[in-house]
């Protein structure tokens, strides 16, 4: 019922809107209207007073964006043959990186078989990509792409099919995907 009053509303709008600019497109017969729109005012009982979801302000959402990708660049720059993290000054941060390092899928890997930010442009799919580490064994080659917690999203996994369609057209090596939560520590094979 509240819903459909919303879409009533466009006539209450239509006294608060300034019209600045009228644009009459000859062709098909279609006119179009570019509104200045300086106030609207809706029915009290169409705004959101409660959430059953939590709320995350806009600086938390920037703040955690910030220490992913701070997270990832640290993964980029960590010597992978001898896994010193000294230079990470924040023990926290330290201790995520040194967890990561030392997950079996690391063991043999050296700075000499990785890529870090491997870009890719695929013109067969007209699609680019940047794969966080990519890691070529002897056997086979390793997509891992970095997370910050969360591992379990579905587009994340449309994501490294995306990375292992490419990867795969360019080498003979079987290629496997990987998700790796930064937080958590945990690393998790995508099929």
């Amino acid at each position: 019922k509240d819903f459909n009053r919303y879409l009533n509303i466009t006539d209450d709008v239509r006294e608060v809107v300034d019209e600045k600019t009228s644009l009459v497109l000859k062709e098909e017969n279609i006119i179009t209207h570019i509104y200045d729109i300086k106030h609207v005012d809706t029915p009290s009982k169409l705004v959101e007073k409660k959430r059953a979801s939590k709320t995350i302000s806009e600086d938390a959402i920037l703040d955690v964006i910030e220490f992913g990708n701070h997270m990832h660049k640290l993964l980029e720059i960590v010597n992978f043959d001898t896994k010193d993290t000294t230079f990470i000054k924040d023990e926290k941060e330290r201790k995520y990186v040194d967890k990561i390092l030392n997950l079996s899928i690391f063991k043999g890997v050296s700075n000499d078989n990785i890529l870090h930010e491997y870009n890719f442009y695929d013109d067969i799919n007209d699609v680019h990509g940047v794969i966080d580490l990519l890691v070529n064994k002897d056997n086979e080659i390793l997509i891992i792409d970095f997370k910050l917690k969360n591992i379990s999203d579905e587009e994340y996994v449309k994501q490294l099919q995306t990375y292992k369609t490419y990867i795969s057209t360019i080498t003979k090596k079987p290629v496997k995907t990987y998700l790796l939560s930064i937080i958590d520590g945990v690393i998790m094979e995508v099929e």
